[in-house]
């Protein structure tokens, strides 16, 4: 009779070490989860705080169109040059935008350095004449695994295919790169 006590004990404790250890690995991994989650909040809200305060996500620049060899695309991008404070947040100057991604002539996503990060924002180009109307939609950072992570407005990325691609070339001039 003890060997059968005996024998269903350890059997007992088989199945309760098994149980205790399922239920560490069950809660370890919903721990993983959060420190996860945690540390991707805790990426954007620094990245928030970086990017100081917007004064105003809607500009007008008078720009004469077709004055840059670029024409009216060339005009925008200077147009944003000369909004960037208010238009791409934490950028140090207008030398911190390295892309221009046109939608078309009115949608352009810029991609720019904001301290250490790689920033982008997606705007929407209006006005006629002498004058644009520059609005901030939707504003991106990459995060360490290259994504792009939405900080704020609609996300527009993957319904706006980025089409046309402009870069400085070696003496500082935009040129279309397709």
């Amino acid at each position: 009779m003890s060997k059968h006590v005996l024998k269903n004990s350890g059997l007992w404790f088989i199945v309760i070490l098994v149980g205790v250890l399922l239920a560490l690995w069950w809660g370890l991994g919903f721990a993983e989860q959060a420190r996860k989650e945690n540390l991707e909040q805790e990426e954007i809200e620094r990245i928030l705080d970086e990017r100081g305060e917007v004064i105003d996500e809607t500009q007008e620049v008078e720009v004469s169109r077709g004055d840059t060899p670029l024409g009216y695309r060339g005009d925008v991008m200077f147009a944003i040059g000369e909004q960037f404070q208010a238009l791409l947040p934490a950028a140090a100057d207008a030398d911190a935008i390295s892309r221009f991604w046109f939608v078309s002539d009115d949608e352009v996503y810029v991609e720019y350095v904001a301290g250490e990060e790689i920033s982008m924002a997606y705007l929407e180009v209006e006005g006629e004449q002498d004058s644009f109307v520059l609005q901030r939609r939707a504003l991106y950072a990459q995060s360490l695994s290259g994504t792009w992570e939405l900080l704020e407005g609609e996300e527009v990325l993957f319904t706006k295919p980025l089409r046309d691609l402009y870069e400085r070339d070696s003496n500082g001039n935009w040129v279309s790169r397709n």
